[in-house]
């Protein structure tokens, strides 16, 4: 809000509620810190050339852990001085009870008709009860009372000179741009009393202003630099190359955005050489934004996500595929498989898990019926036997998890 917009409206308020606009303009202080200003608080004597108003209480006392000060320069002095006089030390330096007398006042001496019989007996109704207003004004009725200086000028003024709406809490704004502006962002800062320059910036807008008066050539948007990889593991795993040729389609499709197919890389069954290679140049590309696919075998060990990337036995850990990018979506489509276990179980299970399909370990498991074994498949039926004992003997420490979706 410009200071002109404040300046048009000083005229059509009362001068009590003109001051404390003028205070609360020259200090940026909060409207809370100004309505609830008390005269015991106006510390006179301290300084030689400042006043200081002590604060009893402020909105980041908790955070900051002290109080705060707001120092009176001559201004400010000359303003409040006609307030402090004849009062006690609790009472309200701007109180709305002056104001309305003053704006009685005004009225009355604007008066160009003679009081007739009938408006004398109401005011001398209104003399024997009078109207108790409060000795502080609150966030409403400040506002309230700007409003209706507002409205008055507004009846008076002509088309194209009207006085737009503002609020208390645009003011302190106002001060911390003017003086951004001035002075520079620290001063700002200093003035609206933050402990951090960010949040002045969210109240001063000076630079946007100086950046209103140069001519310059807006640059063009930075353009989104992004990756897609995907590893697939086909070992014994027939859904692995449906599910990668779906995923490909799908982030080519305008539902995922247009994808380009020069942004989409695939690696099936990988060496470990050949992953890390990629990995540290997606590293070393500084991609904006990277998404990270895998199918494949996966286990768990010590709390780490395995993932198998090849029929030659080779393995990935999960955390390397992570942390590539500032923004990075990771999806994993395997088989998760954490255990607690005795030693010998857990030698038995790593001698016979390559050699056991994905439908033998759900069947030894329960998940699927079995199936009648062929000949020939003695290490299978082993295997699966040796998971239908390890299942019965840690029943209730034993985690088989997987997830098959697919992107529809």
């Amino acid at each position: 809000m410009p200071d002109e917009v404040i300046k048009q409206t000083l005229p059509f308020m009362p001068p009590t509620l003109r001051a404390m606009v003028q205070v609360q303009r020259l200090t940026g202080c909060r409207p809370s810190e100004i309505f609830n200003m008390k005269v015991v608080e106006i510390d006179q004597h301290t300084d030689s050339v400042l006043w200081l108003y002590h604060l009893p209480h402020h909105k980041t006392e908790n955070k900051v852990n002290r109080k705060k000060i707001i120092p009176l320069g001559k201004p400010e002095q000359e303003l409040i001085a006609p307030y402090l006089e004849n009062k006690t030390a609790e009472q309200a330096v701007f109180s709305p009870r002056t104001a309305m007398q003053e704006r009685s006042t005004e009225k009355r001496a604007n008066r160009q008709t003679k009081i007739s019989p009938s408006q004398a007996k109401r005011n001398a109704a209104r003399a024997a009860k009078p109207h108790q207003y409060k000795e502080f004004y609150n966030k409403d009725s400040y506002r309230q009372a700007i409003e209706h200086a507002i409205n008055k000028g507004n009846k008076s003024l002509p088309d194209g000179k009207k006085i737009p709406p503002w609020t208390p809490y645009q003011i302190r704004h106002t001060a911390a741009t003017a003086m951004e502006l001035a002075a520079g962002l620290e001063e700002s800062q200093a003035l609206l009393d933050h402990s951090s320059a960010n949040t002045t910036r969210r109240y001063a807008h000076g630079r946007l202003e100086k950046l209103k008066g140069l001519r310059f050539t807006p640059q063009k948007k930075k353009k989104m630099k992004k990756r897609i990889l995907m590893i697939g593991n086909t070992d014994d795993l027939r859904g692995v190359p449906v599910d990668m040729n779906d995923y490909y389609y799908f982030f080519l499709s305008p539902a995922d955005g247009n994808w380009r197919s020069d942004e989409i890389d695939i690696l099936m069954n990988p060496t470990r050489r050949e992953l890390r290679s990629t990995i540290r140049e997606i590293e070393n590309a500084d991609y904006d934004y990277l998404i990270t696919i895998f199918s494949g075998h996966g286990c768990e060990s010590d709390g780490e996500t395995i993932l198998g990337l090849n029929g030659q036995g080779e393995t990935i850990a999960m955390s390397e595929l992570t942390n590539l990018s500032p923004k990075q979506l990771l999806l994993l489509d395997c088989c998760r498989i954490s255990a607690l276990m005795p030693e010998e179980i857990a030698f038995a299970v790593v001698g016979t898990t390559l050699s056991i399909s994905r439908d033998t370990i759900r069947q030894s498991l329960g998940i699927l019926p079995p199936k009648p074994h062929s000949a020939g498949s003695g290490t299978i039926s082993c295997a699966a036997r040796t998971f239908s004992r390890l299942r019965r003997a840690t029943s209730s420490r034993w985690e088989l998890t997987k997830s098959n979706r697919r992107l529809q």
